[in-house]
């Protein structure tokens, strides 16, 4: 038995007997709602941009590139050196561009803040 109920009122299908139209939806669109609240809760986010990307392949190198570049204004070639001096790390390469220090440093703060972007750049304790 479920410790918690979500419950989606979607009302009757378009089609009868066709499960993966409305209640499908509904459901897919719940797990993202979930699955991103955890995300935001586990520091996984910097503003509007999922920060915690894993850049191990060039689909995802590109996307960490895009991330960069948008939530600190750099162009690309900034971008691709604070990721490669970061080890392509998102997060660390992040934070060395808005506290504008070097990605040891970076590293070092966010592994003392838990590795959230956002604890990293409010101080430096």
């Amino acid at each position: 038995m479920a410790e918690v109920a979500v419950e989606l009122l979607t009302g009757p299908e378009v089609l009868a007997g066709s499960t993966r139209l409305k209640a499908g939806t509904a459901q897919k669109v719940a797990l993202n709602v979930i699955s991103t609240g955890a995300m935001v809760t586990a520091g996984g986010t910097y503003g509007a941009w999922m920060v915690d990307v894993v850049a191990s392949n060039e689909k995802l190198r590109r996307r960490a590139r895009r991330i960069l570049r948008e939530a600190t204004g750099v162009d690309d070639d900034t971008a691709v050196a604070a990721l490669e001096d970061a080890g392509w790390n998102p997060k660390t390469a992040l934070v060395a561009l808005l506290a504008g220090v070097p990605a040891d440093v970076a590293r070092e703060r966010l592994e003392r803040h838990g590795w959230w972007v956002r604890r990293a750049l409010e101080t430096d304790r």
